[in-house]
């Protein structure tokens, strides 16, 4: 399951704050219902919101942007995946 956390369409917009309690409830349901599915957020994810963003129940965090814009990509993906809640 994807929530897109920023306007679709345009790269490298910000993290919609409204977004977290739309990937709580997501993460919700999920486990409510037992599908058995990733929950995956997109758009505006960078290093600083993302131990907010995983703590809200994200499984899989989409940091395109993030990563490739970093000087030192290499860096930016090994403190993504230290975002864990």
């Amino acid at each position: 399951l994807l929530v897109m956390s920023v306007e679709p369409g345009f790269a490298g917009q910000g993290f919609i704050t409204g977004s977290l309690d739309r990937i709580r409830r997501a993460r919700q349901w999920i486990d409510e219902t037992g599908v058995g599915c990733i929950l995956a957020v997109d758009g505006g994810v960078k290093v600083e919101n993302a131990p907010m963003i995983a703590s809200s129940g994200a499984d899989l965090l989409v940091a395109a942007s993030a990563i490739f814009k970093a000087r030192d990509y290499c860096q930016v993906i090994e403190r993504l995946r230290c975002s864990k809640p």
